[in-house]
């Protein structure tokens, strides 16, 4: 399939779900309240996770300080801070959307190309709708990792990189590309990215310590373990947050509660902790030592990686699903044709479009979207359709050269 056929499919199918989704909440959901009614989050909380950023900010900087999660990301605290500089709160909401959302339609016209398709892809998806209902920074990360794709295919690599050490420094799961790095056997530009990276964080993590009274062991330390603790427990644990991701881990747990075992759902789930670690651990390095050896193609290398990174965590919150418009950017821009194109281009459309078609398992009060198990399922479709596909290429290019 050539570009444009690519992007009329995907469009369409992204058109159609958000028009299906919209029909649903509205009809069938209108009378029921949240969350039937909306396939975003609690209306009450809209922005909340940039707002909290700011009040924390302007009315008790220790306790955010306290609240920082590890080292590795204080980058995202001083951007956050940057976007907290305004004294009128809905200012600096403003800004912070506004940014984030002319740098995304920038980089929806560079690698998609027509207006209409652009408008669809930039405004009508569920990834975008879910960052920006929630105002978390992973809208930037989304943005330093684009930047970094759209500068490394442009041959500008040093560039991308740097970019690249920016969202590692905001949050860490973007350093899976760093093993796309190592499949090019660009090893400079690996170390440079870690280099960079560690960089940034630390220079960061001594500004926020010195500039507010802390000690470096301080900001390492208890804030970090208090954070961390509270955060395993609400969310791997329990269940908060949990109808809207896309995580394997929280995949299971929907499937304990279908299974009506509610009752033991938080227990089964602490328990599961480690043992999921070993098996996320063995996934991811299965997909990395799949895109080192045997993955030729850079749109497929970029799916898998994000995938892992989108899926293998214990929580995964939808408006991660932006990166997904990494492989995206990459696969309508391919040149070459490939017979599976047209279900890359179903899967890439049902990946964008709301998927909260909720449903209460008897007994548990459980409300839960099928998205919650769907998302998860439709990217190991898209990483099993590659992955065949490349090892089947690859066994076939070696039976012929014997």
């Amino acid at each position: 399939m050539d570009k444009k056929r690519k992007l009329d499919l995907i469009c369409l199918v992204v058109a159609a779900g958000l028009a299906l989704a919209a029909a649903y909440h509205y009809f069938i959901g209108s009378g029921l309240g949240t969350p039937f009614d909306t396939f975003l989050f609690d209306r009450e909380d809209r922005f909340m996770d940039f707002f909290n950023n700011y009040y924390g900010w302007h009315e008790n900087l220790g306790y955010r300080f306290e609240m920082s999660a590890l080292s590795l990301v204080t980058f995202r605290r001083v951007l956050m801070f940057v976007f907290s500089l305004p004294p009128q709160p809905a200012a600096a909401l403003v800004i912070y959307l506004s940014v984030f959302m002319a740098f995304f339609v920038f980089f929806n016209k560079k690698f998609v190309g027509g207006a209409g398709h652009a408008v669809i892809l930039s405004f009508l998806t569920y990834p975008f709708l879910m960052a920006v209902d929630r105002g978390n920074c992973e809208m930037y990360v989304f943005l330093f990792l684009a930047a970094f794709i759209y500068n490394y295919v442009r041959g500008n690599p040093k560039t991308g990189v740097f970019f690249l050490s920016l969202a590692i420094a905001t949050k860490p799961f973007p350093a899976v590309f760093l093993v796309l790095l190592a499949a090019e056997k660009r090893w400079r530009l690996l170390a440079q990215a870690v280099f960079w990276a560690a960089g940034i964080a630390a220079v960061s993590a001594a500004g926020l310590a010195l500039a507010n009274g802390f000690s470096l062991a301080h900001l390492f330390a208890a804030g970090d373990k208090k954070w961390m603790d509270a955060y395993q427990h609400n969310y791997v644990v329990l269940d908060m947050g949990l109808a809207y991701g896309h995580s394997y881990f929280g995949a299971i747990k929907t499937l304990l509660y279908s299974w009506s075992l509610g009752p033991k759902v938080a227990g089964i789930s602490a328990a599961m902790i480690k043992p999921y670690f070993v098996f996320a651990a063995a996934v991811f390095a299965g997909a990395a030592a799949y895109v080192m050896f045997a993955e030729k193609t850079l749109w497929k290398k970029a799916a898998v990686l994000v995938c892992a990174m989108l899926c293998l965590p214990y929580v995964s919150a939808d408006y991660r699903l932006l990166h997904l418009f990494l492989p995206l950017y990459l696969f309508i821009n391919e040149p070459e044709k490939d017979p599976h194109d047209f279900a890359y281009c179903l899967l890439f459309g049902a990946l964008l479009v709301p998927k909260a078609y909720y449903f209460v398992f008897p007994g548990d009060a459980k409300t839960l979207g099928l998205g919650v198990v769907l998302s998860p399922a439709l990217m190991t479709a898209l990483c099993f359709l590659i992955i065949r596909s490349g090892l089947s290429r690859r066994f076939l290019t070696a039976a012929g050269g014997k």
